[in-house]
C-alpha cells in the first residue's frame, strides 16, 4: 500500500535544496521554507568527492546533474590533499576523502553559488519565503510554526538549517555548538590567464595546505583553485537551458587560519575587523612567505573576504526517532578542515529521501522506522567524520620524513612534540566521552 506523505524542510541552503529536488524526483509532495529564498549562498569554493558527486546524481534530473559536472573546476592532475611549508616545497599528501567514480566525470570543486543556483531550477513550486523556528509533532503528523506566525502542517520535517539550527534546538535541546576559539578569513583573488600560466603547479594541484612558522598557532592558508570546464555564463546556455548561471571567473580560494599575534599587529579585533584589516591579517600573516602566495593575497579584493570561526555541533550518541529529523550541519556541522560538510550533508539527503520513499511505497514499517534507519545510517558515517575533524586525528598522515624534517626546523622540535602531545590528550578525552555516552 502507498503512502500520501507531505515532507517539510526548514532551510534552503545546498543539502535542503537537494532533498527537495529528490523528493520531487520520486512524485512526493515537498515544501522547502527558506527566509531568504533569492539570496546568495555564503562562500565560494566547495570541495566535491565521489559522495556528494553521486548523491547529486541520484537527487537530480540528469540534465541538472551534467550541468552541475559542467560548471565544476578543471580535474586537478592529482586528486588529493598536498601539504606544502610556505616556501612551496612538499611536504606530504593523501587522497581525497570520499568514494571512488569511475562511470562518469569525477567530482572536482564547484562555486558555492552556481551548485545553488542549479539546484534552485524547477523549485517554484517547492519553495516558500519563511524562517521555521519551531514546531508541533503529534501521532499524526508535523505542525511547523514560522516567523510571520503562520503554521503549516506536514507529515515530516527535516532541519536542514545549519549549525544555529532551530529545529534542532527543540528536537535535541541537550546539542550544543561548540565555539573552538578560533577565528579565520576565508574568501578568494581572482586567477587571470597571465597568473594561471606564472604560478608554480603545486598551488594548482588538488587541494593545498600551506603551513607556516606559525601553524601551531593555527597559522596556515587553505588554497583551491576553481578553473571551471566550461565558462559558468555559457554552460546554460550550452545545454539549451535558462535562466543563464551568473558569471564566475576563475579564482583562487583562500581560508586562513589567523593567530591571535596577528590580529594584535593589525589593531583589530576579529568580530569587528573591516574588509580592508581581514586582508591586512592576511598579508601580515603570509609575510615573507613564498612570492607568490604575497602576491596572491595583494590581489584579493577586500570585499571578497569574510571572517569564519571554527565550531561544530555536540550531539547526543543516539536518540529516539520521530517525525522530526536532522541534516547537514544542523546536526554534524564541523571545522572545515576536512572540506567534507557539503559532502556530507548532500549524502544525508539522498540516504533520506530513499528512506522516505521506502513509507511512500509502503515498504517501511512507520515514518518513524524509516527516520530511525536514517538517522542510524548517517551517525555510523558523519559522526567518525566530526570527531575526526575536530581533533585533527590523522593530520600527519601522508607527511613524508623529508617533509617531517622541515616542520620540525620550521616550528622547532620541543613546540612540535609538545602540540602531539596535547592533541592525543584531547582525542583521548573525546575517545572517553564518547564510550560513556554508548554505554549510558
Amino acid at each position: 500500500m502507498t503512502y500520501d506523505l507531505t515532507v517539510l524542510i526548514a532551510g534552503g541552503g545546498v543539502g535542503g535544496l537537494a532533498l527537495a529536488q529528490g523528493l520531487k524526483k520520486q512524485g512526493i509532495h515537498v515544501r522547502l521554507f527558506e527566509r531568504q529564498p533569492e539570496g546568495s549562498a555564503a562562500g565560494y569554493r566547495l570541495h566535491m568527492n565521489g559522495d556528494g558527486g553521486t548523491a547529486l546524481e541520484a537527487l537530480l534530473p540528469p540534465h541538472l546533474f551534467e550541468l552541475y559536472l559542467d560548471t565544476s573546476r578543471t580535474d586537478p592532475e592529482h586528486e588529493r590533499l598536498v601539504f606544502l611549508d610556505n616556501r612551496l616545497r612538499f611536504l606530504g599528501g593523501r587522497p581525497h576523502l570520499g568514494a571512488l567514480v569511475r562511470h562518469r566525470r569525477k567530482d572536482t570543486a564547484v562555486n558555492r553559488s552556481t551548485l545553488r543556483q542549479i539546484l534552485l531550477s524547477g523549485l517554484d513550486d517547492v519553495i516558500e519565503r519563511g524562517e521555521v523556528v519551531g514546531f508541533e509533532e503529534d501521532a499524526s503528523g508535523v505542525t511547523v510554526i514560522l516567523a510571520d506566525g503562520r503554521r503549516e502542517r506536514g507529515d515530516v520535517l527535516v532541519g536542514f538549517d545549519g549549525v544555529h539550527s532551530r529545529v534542532r534546538a527543540q528536537r535535541l535541546p541537550e546539542a550544543a555548538v561548540v565555539d573552538l576559539g578560533l577565528n579565520g578569513i576565508y574568501g578568494r583573488t581572482p586567477l587571470p590567464p597571465d597568473l594561471q600560466r606564472s604560478i608554480v603547479p603545486e598551488l594548482l594541484d588538488g587541494f593545498v595546505i600551506v603551513m607556516g612558522p606559525r601553524l601551531l598557532e593555527n597559522g596556515v592558508l587553505a588554497m583551491g583553485a576553481f578553473t571551471p570546464r566550461v565558462p559558468v555564463a555559457e554552460a546554460a546556455e550550452a545545454r539549451g537551458l535558462f535562466p543563464d548561471l551568473a558569471p564566475v571567473g576563475p579564482y583562487m580560494m583562500l581560508g586562513a587560519g589567523v593567530p591571535e599575534s596577528v590580529w594584535s599587529e593589525v589593531g583589530a579585533e576579529p568580530a569587528d575587523a573591516s574588509p580592508e584589516q581581514l586582508k591586512a591579517a592576511l598579508q601580515v600573516l603570509v609575510r615573507g612567505w613564498h612570492p607568490q602566495i604575497v602576491e596572491m593575497v595583494d590581489r584579493a579584493t577586500p570585499g571578497d573576504l569574510f571572517l569564519t570561526q571554527l565550531r561544530y555541533v555536540d550531539a547526543p550518541e543516539s536518540w529516539t526517532a520521530s517525525r522530526v529529523t536532522l541534516a547537514g550541519d544542523a546536526i554534524h556541522g564541523m571545522p572545515p578542515t576536512l572540506g567534507v560538510g557539503a559532502n556530507l550533508a548532500l549524502r544525508d539527503a539522498q540516504v533520506l529521501a530513499g528512506a522516505l520513499v521506502s513509507v511512500r511505497d509502503g515498504r517501511a514499517a512507520s515514518v518513524t522506522d524509516a527516520i530511525g534507519d536514517y538517522e542510524r545510517e548517517m551517525r555510523s558515517y558523519a559522526f567518525p567524520l566530526l570527531r575526526r575533524a575536530i581533533t585533527q586525528e590523522g593530520s600527519a598522515s601522508g607527511f613524508t620524513p623529508r617533509g617531517m624534517l622541515r616542520l620540525m626546523r620550521m616550528v622547532g622540535v620541543r613546540r612540535l612534540v609538545r602540540a602531539a602531545r596535547s592533541r592525543k590528550n584531547t582525542v583521548g578525552r573525546l575517545v572517553g566521552t564518547e564510550q560513556k555516552r554508548n554505554h549510558s
